[in-house]
């Protein structure tokens, strides 16, 4: 959410996220009470269901995995999970 829906977010796209789902965020980001929080970002999360600017046509199946066997991962600069490895160091583990 950080990353694209708030209006200061760096990949907003679709410039949405103003005004009462701001509020909702930000009033989540401050309370302290798991179930409050949990009921704040439900309502935030049905606004963006129903009025949000993205349209998601499909999730790739992409998974992250490693190995003891196989050493160097690095994540990638980005920091996004999801295949986003930097495999550039990544090599063998001798007597693996």
């Amino acid at each position: 959410m950080a990353q694209g829906d708030l209006p200061n977010s760096p990949f907003n796209e679709t410039h949405w996220g103003k005004g009462k789902f701001e509020s909702l965020i930000n009033e989540a980001r401050g309370t302290v009470d798991e179930a409050k929080r949990k009921d704040i970002l439900h309502q935030a999360q049905q606004m963006q269901y129903d009025q949000g600017g993205y349209i998601i046509p499909y999730f790739s199946n992409i998974i992250d995995a490693y190995s003891a066997k196989v050493s160097g991962f690095q994540p990638a600069k980005s920091g996004f999970p999801f295949g986003n490895y930097w495999l550039k160091n990544v090599g063998f583990v001798q007597g693996t």
